[in-house]
């Protein structure tokens, strides 16, 4: 093959002229990317363009949608799998919010519903993952969120990345749902923002948007703004750190 290589970058250059039959970006150099028409470009130039290493938001999976020239995967996987053992295909269908296995690869779950998965060609057998899932008939699998991030609140059990879907239209910064301690409620919902406010009018607005869009049990109690995030190296939302420090500062 020809191998086209850059050094690691937040937005990655391709000659516009040049064809790529096969790429893999993460989601934030996708997201740089698509800020111009250059960039969008290129984009169109790659045949598959496989996106991994995390999650992708509703506001890259619209952008994409909208430029249908650029052929899209997003896949899963992790450490302990070498590579992306699922993909689902990114379009406007809404049965390709569920990921599919690779041939070889078998899934189940637990009784917590945690994914299971089983790769022999890779050495992987009986590896029971932090991801909670809901399994369809053909195998696929939709993502619900992690087991280590689930709340329980007046003894519900509620999955964040659920809550943050649903609201992640309406909120245009870096913002995610978190649980701290309440005496009542065993856990009550936080919703952390990375910026901040305007004022007092700009913070009720904003409820009210967020109370139209989920259900009563779902609905934060309370927002935070936080002039920045803690991240990993890799860019990843360090949660709980932001969340302890939270409550280290009001306990």
């Amino acid at each position: 093959m020809n191998l086209i290589y850059s050094e690691p970058t937040s937005t990655p250059t391709i000659i516009a002229s040049q064809k790529i039959s096969f790429s893999a970006m993460v989601p934030n150099q996708v997201f740089s990317l698509l800020n111009s028409p250059q960039g969008i470009k290129q984009l169109e130039n790659i045949k598959n363009l496989l996106i991994g290493g995390s999650g992708i938001s509703n506001e890259l999976e619209d952008k994409l949608l909208n430029i249908p020239s650029i052929s899209c995967w997003h896949s899963y996987g992790m450490t302990e799998t070498i590579t992306h053992i699922a993909l689902r295909r990114l379009s406007s269908d809404e049965g390709t919010k569920y990921f599919s296995p690779l041939n070889g690869i078998d899934i189940r779950t637990n009784s917590n519903s945690q994914l299971i998965i089983d790769a022999p060609a890779i050495g992987v057998k009986n590896l029971i993952t932090n991801d909670v899932v809901k399994l369809i008939k053909d195998n696929s699998f939709l993502i619900i969120g992690r087991i280590d991030n689930v709340i329980i609140s007046g003894g519900i059990k509620l999955h964040p990345e659920t809550i943050e879907l649903k609201i992640n239209r309406l909120i245009p910064n870096n913002f995610f749902i978190g649980g701290v301690p309440d005496s009542i409620l065993g856990e009550k919902l936080i919703l952390f923002i990375e910026e901040n406010p305007d004022n007092d009018e700009h913070i009720d607005l904003l409820k009210n948007k967020i109370n139209e869009n989920l259900l009563k049990f779902e609905m934060p109690k309370k927002i935070i703004y936080l002039k920045a995030f803690s991240r990993t190296k890799n860019g990843k939302l360090k949660r709980n750190t932001m969340i302890f420090n939270y409550i280290k500062y009001v306990m």
